[in-house]
């Protein structure tokens, strides 16, 4: 008995898979993981997506000329439009999935792995922002990507705001970028008064 062929119609089904997935990958490294990568990470991970994206673009049009793949039918709007879509808006959605992926997951671990656990002190701000729906929220501003560890109540931004602050947090420093573990402690830094 020979094995079932994959049909023609079933590639992007595959693809539409993988995309999901590493979309939930992407929202979880956005929203959940406090790690700043470095420039160079983050420079490196954009030309890999790119390249990615059109690895995986000229591996369909290969296919697609070959007769081995083609656009669905219930596609109608790239149907219409192929070349607005495979080169305008899906690389915008891929390149972008693809980078999140790239500049999280394995510097982190890297980092994670091989990195080196210290306290830094950093200076930093009380600051209020406005999310979607006209939702506020108030979080301390420092050198670092990452927003949802340095988050605090409205009590404490009121506390805060309009203060120099130091912050002593423990990270995992490395090569890549560095993960923020914890806030080990916030000072409010009294301005000195010269006589």
């Amino acid at each position: 008995m020979n094995p079932q062929k994959i049909s023609k119609y079933d590639y992007h089904n595959y693809v539409l898979f993988a995309f999901f997935l590493l979309t939930i990958t992407a929202l979880f490294a956005i929203f959940s993981l406090d790690f700043t990568p470095k420039d160079h990470v983050k420079i490196c991970a954009f030309i890999l997506a790119i390249f990615i994206y059109f690895v995986i673009l000229l591996y369909f049009y290969v296919l697609h000329r070959q007769g081995e793949w083609v656009i669905p039918r219930t596609w109608k709007n790239v149907q219409n439009r192929p070349k607005f879509y495979f080169l305008l808006l899906l690389p915008l959605f891929a390149v972008l999935i693809f980078y999140l992926n790239f500049v999280f997951y394995p510097p982190l671990l890297h980092t994670v792995l091989l990195g080196t656990p210290t306290v830094v002190t950093v200076e930093a701000s009380a600051v209020k922002g406005h999310g979607k729906k006209g939702s506020v929220y108030h979080s301390i501003q420092t050198p670092y990507d990452s927003t949802r560890i340095f988050r605090i109540s409205a009590d404490e931004y009121e506390h805060y705001k309009n203060q120099n602050l130091f912050m002593k947090v423990s990270v995992i420093q490395g090569h890549f970028g560095t993960y923020i573990q914890k806030i080990e402690s916030i000072q409010i830094v009294k301005p000195t008064q010269n006589k």
